[in-house]
């Protein structure tokens, strides 16, 4: 009995035994920018976009591990208030009058 082979580009077994490889390529070239990244290197880039890795795991006999994060909590730092009594909100509001007044008046 002949055992056909695969034309020559392709792998004897047509790429079947390495298609997990493949695939774990192609979704971290698709979801990481193409580059492999450390876990420091991942919790890193999640605090840069203001998330916290909360815990990492792995199941038993799989290949791919599950990262959970949280949203950061970023402090909103106070707004500096006009004084009661300084004017300054009525002199800007004044100022935006004028120069609506001042503006020609388009005709259709």
């Amino acid at each position: 009995m002949v055992k056909m082979l695969a034309p020559a580009p392709l792998l004897a077994n047509l790429g079947k035994a390495s298609a997990n490889a493949y695939w774990m390529d192609l979704t971290m070239q698709v979801t990481f920018n193409g580059q492999e990244r450390t876990l420091r290197e991942t919790v890193a880039l999640a605090l840069s976009a203001r998330w916290k890795v909360v815990r990492v795991t792995k199941a038993p006999g799989s290949l791919f591990g599950h990262i959970v994060a949280a949203p950061v909590a970023v402090p909103v730092p106070p707004q500096r208030r006009a004084r009661a009594g300084s004017g300054s909100a009525f002199r800007y509001a004044v100022r935006r009058w004028r120069a609506r007044e001042q503006q020609p008046v388009q005709r259709a």
